[in-house]
């Protein structure tokens, strides 16, 4: 999870590392394993302000459309 998946898209194509077309953005790692990096702006999924903090992240804020899912489940504002 990651607070700019284009960022860290053009960064692995700068390394000539292969990865997925947008949307998505998936890569293998050096061993093989596959790895999907997701948005933190796009998923449902949320912490606490006080982890965001304690993280670095408390600017990061979930796009409109995560937000109308949590709202749609009762669990944003």
């Amino acid at each position: 999870m990651v607070d700019d998946k284009e960022a860290v898209r053009a960064t692995l194509r700068a390394h000539g590392i292969p990865v997925s077309d947008p949307p998505r953005l998936d890569f293998r790692d050096p061993a093989g394993n596959f790895v999907q990096v997701v948005d933190y702006r796009d998923i449902q999924f949320t912490k606490a302000p006080e982890v965001l903090r304690g993280m670095g992240l408390e600017g990061v804020r979930k796009r409109d459309g995560a937000l109308a899912e949590l709202r749609a489940k009762g669990l944003s504002g």
